[in-house]
């Protein structure tokens, strides 16, 4: 029942791409005052939006038409300065086919400079250490449901690696949480010197980050977000689907999160609360980051299920 058995995708589904979607930014800036025209919107849009402290570039894919918006993470990208430095990327946006629902793509605005180091460029979605980059975008989110007329409490949020903790993060932080995590850290005081170089990329320090972890954790960490979300009267339901064949994620991070979670490392499960669905699939093609096609559909109907009825 935990444990994901693969399917071979149907003929939409194959032909899908599995690689970044890289665009150049508008060159119009909204704001979250004015109308942003989606309500009569067919197809693709790339969106550029002041959102507060930030300014974040999205793509919507309104090509299905549903009562759920699936936004998408972007995760990490690689270390060095390359001609795509500073161009948004994207994931899985024109994956309708398999989604059936409205899709929002979102960049992280950190991935989009120069780190100048070796580490990778962690879609984390942190923001600053001054300004959280979560509750920006969580409005606008809900400004997208609006303008659909989706309701906001029907969003679900869905990452891999990074983008996976990412999810995690942002979907906490709403009144109804729904994320889908694949192959995602849990544990982000693992992997220090990319949460500095988050920082640094965006006008912080090392010790902003340490300051950060100390004093609002669930911006950094994503069991403290579960659970404070759970503590604040928060609906939340989190998919944290594990990759077999990806070895390191599985042993530092996927076993200690159904540990603490108490589920059965080896099997899945939903943990005791009801909060956390465990899930394990054997992909040879996937390895870490996202799913392999033959595993698309199963862990996608296994998630709804699981938002639907909780079991």
């Amino acid at each position: 029942m935990y444990q994901i058995k693969p399917e071979a995708p149907d003929e939409a589904v194959s032909a899908l791409g599995t690689k970044r979607d890289w665009v150049q930014e508008p060159a119009t800036v909204l704001t979250m005052e004015e109308d942003w025209g989606l309500a009569n919107s067919e197809d693709m849009r790339v969106l550029r939006v002041k959102t507060g402290h930030f300014t974040v570039t999205s793509s919507l894919n309104t090509r299905q038409k549903a009562d759920r918006l699936l936004v998408i993470l972007s995760g990490a990208r690689g270390a060095g300065k390359d001609t795509d430095v500073k161009r948004m990327q994207f994931l899985r946006r024109d994956w309708d086919a398999l989604y059936k629902m409205p899709i929002l793509a979102v960049s992280d605005p950190a991935t989009e400079t120069y780190w100048g180091g070796e580490v990778p460029r962690a879609g984390l979605y942190l923001g600053s250490a001054n300004h959280d980059l979560v509750p920006e975008l969580n409005a606008m989110i809900d400004k997208v449901c609006k303008e659909l007329g989706i309701n906001p409490d029907r969003v679900i949020v869905m990452g891999a690696s990074a983008g996976g903790t990412a999810a995690m993060l942002i979907a906490t932080q709403r009144k109804v949480a729904r994320a889908v995590a694949i192959c995602a850290p849990f544990f982000t005081e693992k992997f220090r010197k990319i949460i500095a170089a988050a920082m640094e990329a965006m006008g912080g320090t090392t010790d902003d980050w340490v300051r950060m972890a100390n004093e609002t954790p669930w911006r950094t960490h994503p069991m403290s977000a579960i659970k404070r979300a759970a503590e604040q009267g928060n609906d939340v339901r989190i998919v944290c689907a594990q990759n077999l064949q990806d070895p390191p994620m599985y042993n530092k991070h996927f076993s200690k999160m159904c540990k603490f979670m108490s589920i059965n490392p080896s099997a899945g499960g939903v943990s005791t609360d009801g909060t956390v669905m465990g899930l394990l699939y054997d992909d040879w093609e996937g390895g870490h980051g996202f799913e392999s096609k033959n595993f698309s559909g199963p862990i996608w109907r296994r998630s709804l299920e699981y938002f639907d009825s909780g079991k």
